[in-house]
Order: C-alpha cells, then structure tokens, then sequence
C-alpha cells in the first residue's frame, strides 16, 4: 500500500534545518520494519542564527548576522520587519551566500523596534527564506521637531519618537545653544 505524512521540516525548537545531505527514514512502530531514502536530498531553507530570540541590536552600529543555508543559491536579499513580519523592507540587496555557515556585518541604520525580524531570501528560488526570531532594534529616533523646523515659544507643540528598547519612561533634555 501506498501511504503517506504531510510533514514540515523542522528542526530543534521549530527553527528549519537546512542541508544539502538529507535522509529520510521510516519505521513501524516495533521496529521491525525499516526503510530509508535511496539517497540524500536537499532541504533548501535558510535559518537565521543571530540575531536571537529577544536579542538587543543596537542601532548605528556593525551587527554580525549569521546565517545557515542550503539551496539558497549564491546570493540572497535581507528584509527588515518593524512590526514583527507584517511589513518588510529591503535593508540589504545582494550578500553572498554559501551552503552551510554564512555571516554579514550588517551596519543598522533602521527605525529602531521592539518587534523587529529579520528575513533573508534567495535571490534565485523565491521559495527558499527564512526569517528571524523577534528581537528588539533598541535606539531612540526623534521623529518631531525635525531639522529646520522653527517651534514658537509659548505655543503647545509634540514632540515624537520611535524607539526599541527605550521602557516605559523617558528622559527629554533641550538645548537653546545646539
């Protein structure tokens, strides 16, 4: 008889695990009947090493992404995510890519977050991706007043910011002599 599983490839705490050297194997449940793939195959993926779940990126400086892959092809795309992966935007056209261990210093120059996510896909299969853990982009953006803008004095104006990792309360300071 013919018989079948849908499965998800997946590897220790639900992050893929990519290879190039993949076997797949088939017991009862006594184990005595056993059976294996003729040979390997891939399972293309790309599972995102670092930044970590929880992770605090600072913003204005190298970050070393590390990446593992295969099937990706030789080139792939980093995406950057402020609202846990329901936007995303290119940060990063063109980095090599190898099967197996990759990294990437990064320098972050993004809006600062605190449900931010990675995701790098292959430039050659749209297919193969992979995207990161949520982690925190921490920094403070001061969006208002923006330079150039002249505030009157006496007048109620707002002052507004983007920040990751900032907590609940913050301190605001001004200068009158730049």
């Amino acid at each position: 008889d013919t018989n079948r599983f849908v499965w998800t490839a997946l590897g220790g705490d639900q992050q893929p695990l990519p290879s190039e050297h993949a076997r797949l194997r088939v017991t009862t449940l006594g184990g005595q009947g056993v059976d294996a793939s003729d040979g390997t195959f891939t399972l293309a993926g790309v599972t995102i090493t670092n930044p970590d779940s929880g992770a605090y990126v600072n913003r204005g400086k190298l970050f070393d992404l590390t990446w593992i892959s295969s099937g990706a092809g030789t080139n792939v795309a980093v995406d950057f995510s402020l609202d846990n992966g329901v936007t995303w935007t290119t940060v990063v056209d063109v980095v090599t890519n190898v099967t197996g261990e990759n990294h990437f210093d990064w320098m972050v120059d993004t809006p600062p977050s605190d449900t931010a996510r990675l995701r790098m896909r292959s430039l050659s299969d749209p297919r193969v991706y992979g995207i990161s853990s949520m982690f925190t982009l921490a920094d403070i953006k001061v969006t208002s007043p923006t330079a150039g803008e002249a505030w009157q004095i006496g007048v109620t104006n707002r002052v507004t910011w983007l920040s990751g990792g900032a907590g609940d309360y913050v301190n605001i300071y001004y200068s009158t002599n730049s």
